[in-house]
């Protein structure tokens, strides 16, 4: 009888933590320019905008021993380069 019991307890607290993950992704990253306007071969200042859903937050460059640095891939259009 144990056994059982066990079991059911195991699975109640999985879909329990299933349930608090949420859809989508936490965090939504987006540039704003800083000038009227971006054009190629120009160099640009642009700020770095995190929308991050609540509970969840982002680590720096240095996230100790049990997180991972903050990394983002940008699609850029042609003629634009990032760095």
């Amino acid at each position: 009888m144990k056994q059982p019991v066990l079991i059911l307890c195991l699975l109640v607290s999985l879909a329990g933590s299933a349930r608090a993950i949420p859809g989508g992704d936490p965090v939504q990253a987006s540039l704003v320019s800083a000038g009227n306007g971006l054009a190629p071969g120009r160099t640009a200042t642009l700020a770095l905008k995190l929308e991050i859903a609540e509970h969840w937050h982002t680590y720096w460059k240095n996230p100790g021993d049990s997180g991972f640095p903050t990394s983002l891939e940008w699609d850029l259009p042609e003629g634009y380069s990032a760095g």
